[in-house]
């Protein structure tokens, strides 16, 4: 009986193991092509969960800086331009000479200012007196009207002309600029009291420097801190925010009897080289506050230029139910950046130096750094602008509050938050690495990055000779060319085809002509060719060095296009043929088994078990798969 169980065992063992040898080992090439899925279903959870958090972001940023600029400034300062700058009665570019500021500052600024009578000569309100020619503007606090003038003989004269002239008047700089106290008419001041005139009567007189009082006269220089403005950059130089200002009334009549004096007494004469038209405005209809300066800029030469700066700003941006979603939106826009800080602090931290050779690396920390400066500047401009709304109120709108610093900030606040929009946008190029075009872009310009620095230093060279010879040259008489900013420009753009032959021609025939034909062979003709030649040979190399190199990492794209692919549902039709094959299989399966258990039980249980647990291996193994 033993023996026949020696024999039956053998038998059964041989049985199995002729069964177990029909099992193979798992393919190989299957096991990588499921270790790649798996790599990238890892990459692409990866960037969906980057995409997400920094999409959020991103929609908060420009949430908060769009909110910050209202779609109706560009009206508000169009119809500013029109009464102002585009007068029917005068345009502002036309002034020429003192006479037409005169004309201009009577007939189109103070005009504009004051609220006039009805149609039917129906008298105004006090509170319509309060309001601009349109009536749809408030003037916050009084307009004012200031000068800088330049002292006496403040350059010499040619000693072979100085038989012919017995004065001599350079243009403005800060330290030939006046800062005396005057009698009326530009008079010397004897012994410290002012002549009773018409202007003097209109505004303060003048009181002693030691002490605690200011002159708030139109004949007594005031210093920026009385002023409260800050310098001023116009066409020719850089002018300081001090001067001699007088506030315009509260009342149009006033005002008129102001400007007749201060005409006759010829307030501004030969030494004036700036005057500053300063004004802020409130519309409440669409919550926006408006500062503008307009400038007339005097040269020794006699000539006169005109520069204007209007700026058009929201305050308030915490009004109603909408200012309560703004301030939302700010908190988390802060708890963002802090969090953001923190990450970057950890790389830098474990990166070192290797942190700031990496691109993506340093327009984090730009974010980072301009989105601080941006709260920062907030902050700031909250301040000044309560300082201005006390002071506007402390007044009574009878002195000029200057808005115009305000005014400043905000346009650094939006600048800096379009700094901040702007690499916040790039950042979504970090996003698409994976992309093989993308990819080969950024790898181009990384590759080529030596030969096009040699190349930019020899186009700089030779476009900056142009720009010198151009404005050698054609600067006396084409105003393209005045100066070398203005050259510079105009070069630029004769690179990009945008050129006037026939100017060149107007300023030098000869060398104009030869001028255009030598930038067209060698600068459009000649460097931009070489341009395009180190990228293209670039592009060809990095190309062939990927398809060499056999990156996987563009693949991502791929695979997540299958996955959506997958997603699709099926038809109902193939449904009902997978499902009858599976039945079909599933039949005939255990048809195997219960003729395998007739023949071998031993066998059987032992395939059984081996069966389920290779199933459900290969099961968890496909669930990581599409993980």
């Amino acid at each position: 009986m033993s023996s026949l169980s020696q024999i039956d065992l053998r038998e059964i063992a041989e049985s199995r193991r002729s069964k177990l040898a029909t099992l193979k080992p798992v393919d190989p090439e299957e096991l990588e092509r499921q270790r790649i899925e798996r790599k990238n279903a890892v990459k692409l959870k990866e960037i969906i969960r980057e995409a997400a958090s920094y999409l959020s972001f991103f929609l908060v940023v420009l949430f908060l800086s769009y909110q910050a600029r209202s779609k109706n400034s560009f009206y508000v300062h169009k119809d500013l331009s029109n009464s102002l700058l585009n007068n029917r009665e005068m345009a502002f570019g036309d002034i020429q000479s003192r006479d037409d500021l005169w004309n201009y500052i009577e007939k189109v600024f103070v005009p504009s200012m004051y609220a006039p009578r009805w149609y039917n000569d129906k008298k105004i309100s006090w509170r319509e007196k309060l309001t601009t020619y349109n009536r749809y503007f408030l003037r916050v606090g009084a307009s004012r009207i200031r000068q800088l003038r330049i002292k006496e003989d403040s350059c010499i004269v040619n000693s072979k002309m100085a038989k012919l002239f017995d004065h001599c008047r350079d243009n403005y700089n800060w330290m030939d600029d006046d800062t005396r106290d005057y009698d009326v008419s530009w008079k010397p001041i004897v012994n410290g009291t002012l002549t009773n005139s018409s202007s003097t009567r209109a505004e303060a007189g003048i009181k002693k420097r030691k002490t605690k009082w200011k002159c708030q006269n139109a004949w007594c220089y005031q210093n920026t801190l009385q002023t409260k403005s800050t310098p001023i950059l116009g066409k020719f130089t850089t002018y300081k925010g001090g001067g001699y200002g007088v506030s315009l009334g509260r009342t149009l009549e006033r005002t008129q009897r102001l400007l007749t004096a201060l005409k006759s007494e010829k307030w501004i004469d030969e030494l004036t080289r700036a005057v500053f038209m300063e004004f802020s405005l409130y519309n409440p209809n669409v919550n926006l506050f408006s500062s503008g300066t307009l400038v007339v800029e005097y040269l020794s030469t006699g000539a006169a230029t005109t520069y204007q700066a209007i700026s058009v700003f929201n305050l308030y941006n915490h009004l109603g139910s909408f200012g309560i979603v703004v301030l939302v939106f700010e908190i988390i826009y802060i708890i963002y950046i802090i969090y953001f800080l923190i990450v970057e602090i950890i790389k830098i931290k474990d990166q070192k130096c290797k942190y700031f050779k990496q691109f993506w690396n340093l327009n984090e920390l730009v974010i980072i750094i301009f989105s601080i400066v941006s709260m920062a500047m907030y902050i700031m401009r909250t301040l000044f602008t309560n300082l201005a709304i006390k002071t506007v109120f402390e007044s009574e709108l009878g002195e000029f509050v200057n808005f115009n610093t305000i005014g400043l900030w905000d346009e650094i606040f939006n600048a800096v938050s379009a700094i901040v929009v702007f690499c916040a946008t790039l950042k979504f190029m970090k996003l698409l690495r994976f992309n093989k075009h993308i990819g080969i872009l950024a790898a181009t310009l990384k590759h080529a990055n030596q030969d096009l620095l040699g190349f930019s230093a020899t186009f700089g060279i030779i476009f900056m000779a142009f720009t010198q010879f151009g404005n050698l040259i054609f600067g006396s008489k084409n105003p393209y060319y005045k100066d070398f900013v203005s050259s510079l420009s105009s070069t630029f753009r004769f690179s990009l085809g945008q050129f006037n032959l026939k100017e060149l021609q107007d300023s030098n025939y000869v060398l104009g002509s030869v001028y255009f034909v030598i930038f067209i062979l060698l600068v459009i003709m000649g460097l931009m060719s070489m341009f395009i030649t180190i990228l293209d040979q670039a592009y060809h190399e990095v190309k062939e060095e990927i398809e060499a190199r056999g990156d996987n990492d563009n693949e991502i794209v791929d695979y997540f296009f299958e996955k959506i692919k997958k997603l699709k549902p099926k038809k109902k039709k193939n449904k009902r043929k997978h499902s009858s094959e599976l039945n079909v299989s599933t039949t005939s399966l255990r048809v195997n088994i219960k003729q395998s258990d007739k023949m071998d039980p031993f066998y059987s249980t032992s395939f059984k078990s081996l069966n389920f647990s290779s199933a459900s291996q290969y099961e968890s193994h496909e669930s990581m798969s599409l993980y």
